[in-house]
């Protein structure tokens, strides 16, 4: 098995590339999913959050958009909230690759590098888009404000950096089927090598 860490920045396509690479076989692991199954009511994650982030919480429940108010809002509250969550997902992370049968195995991390998964990872793929397109998506998708969208793209590693750090960069600026056509050739390059 080959395992590939697939990042970029919220909004980018993350979610439509790993789609074509579970299309073509790969074994998806989603941090996005983990990070609400690591916080779910009556875990251990959820009680941290709630002896930190009171104000996110009602009647026992995580209001999530509340807590995305105060942590995009915050660096410290962020900061707080990563360093919470951060390694209850490594530790699923680690325990779906174990599980794992697939010839390619890929984790979808928007925080690959903050979260220190790219170790976890042979290879990574960074998929890019345009800042304002990401912004528009994210506004559209999440019913949030610019600012908000803005503050949450700001709090990111900087797309630069990530695209430098990457094995691989995917520009999703263009039409899918540019995009399906070139993640199909990428997983039967990656499927090769694994």
């Amino acid at each position: 098995m080959i395992a590939v860490g697939l990042t970029g920045g919220i909004a980018s396509g993350k979610s439509m590339v790993a789609e074509i690479l579970r299309e073509c076989g790969a074994y998806i692991i989603d941090t996005d999913i983990l990070s609400r199954e690591v916080v779910a009511p009556g875990t251990v994650g959820a009680e941290m959050l709630a002896a930190r982030f009171p104000a996110a919480f009602t009647d026992g429940a995580l209001d999530r958009r509340t807590l995305k108010n105060i942590v995009f809002n915050d660096a410290a509250s962020l900061r707080d909230l990563n360093a919470i969550t951060h390694p209850l997902i490594a530790r699923a992370v680690d325990e779906r690759l174990r599980a794992c049968d697939a010839t390619v195995a890929v984790v979808v991390a928007p925080l690959l590098y903050e979260s220190g998964l790219e170790k976890k990872v042979e290879l990574v793929i960074n998929v890019t888009a345009d800042p304002e397109l990401r912004i528009q998506r994210l506004v559209k998708r999440d019913t949030i404000t610019v600012d908000l969208a803005r503050a949450i793209l700001k709090s990111q590693l900087d797309e630069a950096e990530r695209c430098r750090r990457a094995d691989v960069v995917i520009d999703n600026n263009g039409d899918v089927k540019t995009l399906r056509d070139e993640v199909k050739l990428l997983y039967n390059q990656i499927a090769e090598r694994g």
